[in-house]
């Protein structure tokens, strides 16, 4: 059976993966790289705040979606799955997710966690529960 992960960012991942793939767009021209980071910093700083339009960052964020064809996109998500995003998986997570063999919902949001329970998915977390929760960037964005 397939693996269900809610939330990535600051839980399965140590920080938030939305900057990586915006350097990886960038790093082989698909985005201007600086007007990239600046907008989506601005994008983080509504998000923090509370005041995020979201419909605003999805058209942002998925523009390079839109407007590169599937071997374009290929070239991007390939090297940021294989090289980026594996650097940054949480020490503490690598265990648990060796042994997980069925759909687990890991840190989800309320919404997520209504739905993982209704499924009947068991919901682990790998936050300090002593800690208060991260404060990330765009993390369920």
């Amino acid at each position: 059976m397939s693996l269900a992960v809610f939330d990535l960012d600051d839980t399965l991942l140590d920080g938030d993966s939305d900057p990586l793939w915006g350097h990886l767009l960038a790093s082989i021209g698909v985005v201007d790289g600086a007007a990239y980071e600046r907008e989506n910093l601005r994008y983080d700083r509504q998000y923090l705040a509370g005041e995020l339009d979201i419909d605003e960052f999805l058209n942002f964020s998925l523009r390079p979606l839109v407007e590169h064809d599937l071997a374009t996109l290929g070239r991007c998500h390939a090297p940021f799955m294989a090289e980026r995003i594996p650097r940054t998986i949480r020490s503490k997570a690598r265990a648990p997710l060796e042994r997980v063999t069925h759909a687990v919902a890991v840190d989800p949001d309320a919404v997520l966690r209504e739905a993982a329970t209704a499924r009947g998915w068991p919901i682990m977390t790998l936050r300090d529960t002593a800690a208060s929760p991260p404060q990330t960037s765009h993390g369920g964005r």
